[in-house]
């Protein structure tokens, strides 16, 4: 069983080193309890070492319609 956190339809835990590009989308009628369509966990983030990159979240030309979450972030919920 999932824990509370996660049950989001997108759920990404310490994306390290990543590039999380979001691009084109169509979010529509989801529901998570944190962040109704995306969750995204940076609480573990190590600091990058000499060849890591800070990761990064991009937003481009997305459609978010009728999300829900019960707690935070109705449609996106970005933590740490």
């Amino acid at each position: 069983m999932q824990s509370y956190e996660n049950q989001s339809p997108i759920y990404i835990k310490n994306p390290n080193s990543s590039h999380l590009l979001f691009v084109n989308n169509t979010f529509e009628s989801n529901i998570g309890l944190k962040g109704g369509a995306i969750h995204i966990d940076f609480t573990a983030r190590n600091e990058p070492d000499f060849y890591e990159f800070t990761p990064f979240v991009y937003f481009k030309s997305n459609i978010f319609k009728r999300n829900m979450a019960y707690f935070e972030g109705n449609s996106i919920y970005i933590f740490g």
